[in-house]
């Protein structure tokens, strides 16, 4: 946790990123459960609520990446693979976020961690 941020800021900012893409600045933010492994809680975008668990309880090779809404699993996993390599090629050709844009979602899970 020290050195990457922990699970928050290590995986799920990839994932908050998105809901915060998607639906903007949200009205109300709970963190349950902050143990080392897992962490979940849930986030208010006015009357819409989305629970969310970020965890490494399962080995790499089973690990699920998925967004559910009603009902409705949309499988994630493949997008991820080469999320990094994909972004530091991004930035190296010049084509990547600006860091103000990429400081919307670190502040959104400093957020979380403190709400």
């Amino acid at each position: 946790e020290e050195k990457s941020g922990g699970l928050l800021f290590n995986i799920g900012i990839h994932y908050f990123d998105l809901l915060l893409w998607i639906f903007g600045e949200p009205t109300d933010i709970h963190l349950i459960d902050d143990d080392q492994k897992r962490k979940y809680g849930y986030i208010k975008w006015g009357e819409n609520r989305i629970d969310w668990e970020v965890s490494i309880k399962a080995p790499m090779d089973n690990q699920k990446r998925e967004l559910i809404v009603n009902d409705k699993r949309i499988d994630l996993t493949k997008h991820f693979e080469d999320l990094h390599t994909k972004v530091y090629e991004d930035i190296i050709q010049g084509i990547g976020i600006d860091p103000k844009e990429a400081m919307k979602s670190i502040s959104f899970v400093e957020k979380i961690k403190l709400s």
